[in-house]
């Protein structure tokens, strides 16, 4: 199964000013690129609306995360039990400790999600090189 860009929502989850010592909000970067933000205080978006936040008609779900171990894999857990396809940008997730960070896409891999790099979303966001966004995404990528 290939992504699609046109039923995908790209879903950032605590990429925040401070973390880990103090929690901080969300980098005014990243805010300011976001069609929507949600504050939350659960590790599980989900139990702060998420899914009722999320477009309609967009199933795939691919996420990128600072706490991989946590917020990600509660949220991502919920997401996969309320139907949606969940792929995780490996590349693009970390967690304070290597071991948490490597387990947690591990688990999410056999809870039934798709764990894919950056080129992989990109590349299969775009379909073909005719795409107006390539030269843009290879100069990124290179």
């Amino acid at each position: 199964m290939l992504m699609e860009s046109e039923r995908s929502t790209l879903l950032l989850i605590d990429i925040q000013e401070k973390l880990p010592e103090k929690l901080g909000p969300n980098l005014k970067a990243i805010k300011e690129l976001c069609h929507h933000t949600l504050s939350k205080h659960h590790f599980d978006a989900c139990s702060n609306g998420l899914t009722e936040a999320l477009p309609d008609g967009r199933p795939h779900i691919i996420i990128a995360v600072c706490e991989t171990h946590v917020c990600m894999m509660q949220t991502a857990l919920s997401l996969i039990d309320a139907g949606y396809t969940l792929w995780v940008v490996a590349g693009a997730t970390g967690s304070r400790k290597e071991f948490d960070r490597d387990i947690a896409p591990a688990r999410l891999g056999s809870a039934g999600a798709h764990i894919v790099t950056v080129e992989m979303v990109a590349f299969e966001w775009m379909r073909h090189s005719k795409n107006t966004a390539f030269k843009d995404v290879q100069r990124l990528i290179k």
